[in-house]
């Protein structure tokens, strides 16, 4: 896995968790947003992550 705090880049993320590099490029880019399973796990391996941790998305509460 990638050292804590270090930038990576996404070729250095796909040589080493075997995801597609274009898969990675596709959904950085917007142009996707689903992953299979498998994928997800490499991904979740790679980064030693959790699956919240890796899908975290900041959302905004209303107050009324």
């Amino acid at each position: 896995s990638h050292s804590e705090g270090r930038q990576v880049t996404q070729k250095e993320v796909a040589q080493h968790s075997g995801v597609d590099e274009s898969m990675l490029s596709r959904y950085a880019n917007g142009f996707t947003t689903t992953f299979k399973g498998d994928v997800i796990e490499k991904l979740m391996d790679y980064f030693n992550v959790e699956l919240d941790d890796l899908f975290h998305r900041e959302t905004e509460v209303s107050r009324t």
